[in-house]
């Protein structure tokens, strides 16, 4: 029965925006309306352009958004004002730092992790690489990506490696959870042993797919240690508001419900909704439809809804009593939903 509200406080490109210094006078503010807060991979990608999804190293957090001592002050205001910052976990894939293979020896807590080619899948495509070293590790589990080095999780010393990395993300950084990315890239089974190990606040994975039974699936494999981003409803809403409301509802148990991985009552407490992310903002799954009625819907629906950062800056004079009305509702994750009407041009529910 999570009551928490999220913001994305990030797209693509953002440099700007959501640099720790400016989202640190930002704190207050946003922890008034926000309890959890998705910053950028903070991690040094070798480079001062780069949105931190081709990751090199997990312990130097000095990145495109400012230094790690900045980091540590934007995440200890929040902390103090009473909400928590939500890390970006890039684990399907990385890079190395002068080719496509050596990736780097880092210390953590007196112990040093080096990768060599058993780290990599032996599917990557690094293999067709006649200048490169081959990889020497096992099959992938899921989804190939052809931007880094897949990493092979069934190698005992990588998950060390991204357990000791999550210890540092909550306890050394202060994070209170974190997104994992491209969840389709390795088994749901990973995730659950990261999350036991490392007991994150809150999780939740990018599976990037509208389809029920696959994301629900995800969170079975996943153990139930893990939210994901309801894509389904995402899919509904960028439908519904194209023109025909009575996209927003599914059947379940022959009554309406909001549409997606909550129209179930039993797994909607495992969903994130949103309306735009940093991918489907600039791609043609982006939302142009009436911004603030999709906001509205998922503000007063169940699931853990997230605010996309551009829709909170052109919009927050309408958005603060939506969530204020879900607060004072004491609207949750497992919210009861009763659809009392829908149409091609109405919804309504309590």
């Amino acid at each position: 029965q999570s009551e928490d509200i999220m913001i994305q406080a990030f797209y693509w490109d953002s440099y700007a925006d959501s640099k720790w210094t400016v989202l640190n006078n930002q704190a207050y503010e946003l922890a008034q309306y926000f309890s959890l807060v998705w910053l950028p991979p903070s991690g040094n990608a070798l480079s001062s352009n780069t949105m931190g999804y081709a990751p090199v190293y997990y312990f130097d957090q000095s990145s495109a958004f400012g230094t790690k001592q900045e980091l540590q002050q934007l995440i200890a205001s929040l902390k103090s004002y009473g909400s928590g910052a939500v890390a970006n976990i890039v684990i399907n894939h990385r890079n190395g730092v002068s080719n496509w293979t050596n990736f780097p020896a880092e210390t953590y807590k007196g112990v040093t992790y080096t990768w060599g080619t058993e780290a990599i899948c032996s599917t990557d495509e690094v293999r067709l690489q006649a200048s490169q070293a081959k990889p020497t590790g096992a099959a992938d589990t899921g989804e190939d990506f052809n931007g880094a080095r897949d990493i092979d999780h069934t190698n005992a010393n990588v998950r060390a490696t991204i357990k000791a990395y999550l210890d540092f993300m909550k306890n050394e950084m202060g994070y209170s959870g974190w997104r994992y990315d491209m969840t389709k890239g390795f088994s749901a089974g990973y995730i659950a042993e990261y999350n036991n190990a490392a007991g994150a606040y809150y999780s939740v994975g990018e599976y990037f797919d509208g389809n029920y039974d696959l994301c629900n699936n995800w969170i079975n494999g996943a153990q139930k240690t893990s939210t994901t981003f309801d894509f389904p409803l995402k899919f509904q809403l960028n439908q519904a508001f194209a023109g025909d409301l009575t996209k927003l509802c599914w059947l379940y148990q022959g009554n309406n419900q909001p549409a997606g991985l909550i129209h179930n009552p039993a797994v909607r407490r495992y969903a994130t909704t949103f309306v735009d992310n940093h991918d489907t903002y600039r791609d043609n799954n982006k939302f142009t439809g009436n911004v603030l009625a999709a906001n509205a819907f998922i503000l007063c629906s169940p699931g853990i809804p997230k605010v996309f950062l551009p829709h909170w800056q052109a919009n927050k004079a309408a958005i603060r009593p939506m969530i204020a009305a879900r607060k004072a509702a004491r609207i949750h994750s497992e919210s009861a939903v009763s659809v009392l009407q829908s149409a091609t041009n109405l919804y309504v529910a309590e």
